[in-house]
């Protein structure tokens, strides 16, 4: 890349960001002190080793992929389509072919069975994870699995597929649930797509991370949850995705999952069948405009009665090779609590399957029983951590986290093993 080429994308992407990465220069600055000693051994190994440009499975939005392209869910997450089994499969660190075992993925290959009720198609995902609690000092270390999800889906007709997960692993979050099932009627890429069921809306854009602030709240001992992993309600959603460079959802579900989560004191939906009403949208301006940087831009919002949430994120790729994320939620529950939540980072890919991020989050969380005299919690976290697909089919995600709430402040570190087909 010319330097010419590579100040004017910067420059390009910093304008659009920079609103939110002022709130956190102080946090970044905290984050290279304390883990200053990780990074400069981390640099000094990642010098060393070769650049491979190609796309990775979770940044393939970034090039012009939909989350659609890759997994059956229209807003990315669980089950893959062939595309996208086979994308993550050539995207991991070590190929089968290097290790001489291409004759074994042969059987492992994700693929369609032909049956008389059309093409059915069958993945997984299971994490196993180590983890310490940051509330205490005396804090045990914990290994146990996360999720163990099976999912199926079946395309029935062409316009037609169906779609369901069940996860054994424990649920432990107030809204999670173990399984989700839905119909997808998708008469052609042109017009919209109909989804029915048990499933999650379309909020926001979508991570692994479930401590992340982006889908949970401030609070004393550190945060609560807000949107819970595996979250599903009944409801409809229309989705269109004619135009390459948009993606819409508009919604209408039920509440009795978020009736399961906490205010406070309080439960966050009063009447658990008052519907939630959710719009969201995502840009991908690259395709109709070259000149700009890969990025993406979207909101969502989710109301229901005197509860709304709502969000700004975006993604951009500076290089090929560097990627900064910025985001900005709020909740409110009236006369309950407001919540103001910014998380930002930058993520290096050093080589191909492997991927070094740096992640700042601060959470504020307004209790207004008293308007006149709003009592504010706030939680900051700073995380620094890999995600290395080192074989088709298995990724490790290890981590240090530094996070200072109204009762502690503390740093642990965290393992996790996810195997996905």
């Amino acid at each position: 890349m010319k330097i010419s080429d590579f100040k004017r994308r910067f420059f390009t992407s910093f304008r659009m960001t920079s609103f939110l990465f002022l709130y956190f220069i102080s946090f970044l600055g905290l984050a290279i002190l304390k883990f200053s000693g990780f990074i400069i051994i981390t640099i000094l190994l990642l010098v060393l080793q070769p650049k491979d440009l190609q796309s990775s499975p979770e940044y393939a939005i970034l090039t012009g992929n939909r989350c659609s392209n890759c997994h059956i869910n229209l807003q990315g997450g669980g089950a893959r389509t062939i595309f996208g089994a086979t994308f993550g499969r050539d995207a991991s660190m070590l190929s089968v072919n290097t290790l001489g075992i291409d004759s074994l993925y042969q059987y492992l290959n994700k693929r369609e069975y032909h049956t008389p009720l059309g093409s059915f198609a069958f993945g997984t995902d299971f994490r196993y994870q180590s983890f310490r609690s940051h509330k205490t000092e005396q804090a045990v270390r914990k290994y146990l699995p996360m999720q163990a999800s099976l999912y199926a889906s079946d395309s029935i007709f062409s316009w037609l597929t169906a779609e369901g997960n069940y996860n054994f692993g424990p649920k432990v979050f107030a809204g999670q649930q173990i399984w989700s099932a839905s119909a997808i009627l998708k008469p052609s890429k042109e017009l919209p797509s109909l989804r029915l069921g048990y499933f999650q809306p379309s909020i926001g854009y979508r991570k692994c991370d479930m401590t992340s602030l982006d889908r949970r709240t401030a609070y004393s001992n550190g945060s609560q949850v807000l949107i819970a992993p595996n979250f599903a309600e009944y409801g409809a959603e229309i989705t269109y995705e004619g135009l390459p460079w948009l993606t819409a959802n508009a919604g209408i579900f039920n509440a009795r999952s978020l009736a399961e989560v906490s205010a406070v004191a309080d439960t966050l939906i009063e009447f658990r069948d008052n519907p939630s009403f959710t719009l969201r949208f995502v840009l991908y301006p690259k395709h109709f405009y070259e000149e700009l940087p890969d990025f993406l831009f979207g909101s969502s919002v989710l109301v229901n009665g005197d509860f709304w949430l709502s969000d700004i994120f975006t993604v951009v790729g500076i290089t090929d090779e560097i990627f900064i994320n910025a985001s900005v939620v709020y909740s409110s529950k009236e006369y309950v609590r407001k919540t103001r939540n910014f998380l930002t980072g930058i993520t290096y890919m050093p080589c191909k399957g492997v991927f070094i991020s740096l992640n700042a989050e601060r959470g504020n969380t307004d209790l207004i029983f008293y308007p006149e005299s709003p009592f504010t919690l706030t939680t900051d976290m700073l995380t620094l951590s890999a995600r290395i697909y080192l074989l088709p089919n298995i990724e490790l995600l290890p981590e240090y986290r530094y996070v200072k709430t109204f009762e502690y402040e503390s740093t642990r570190w965290a393992f996790q093993f996810h195997f996905y087909y």
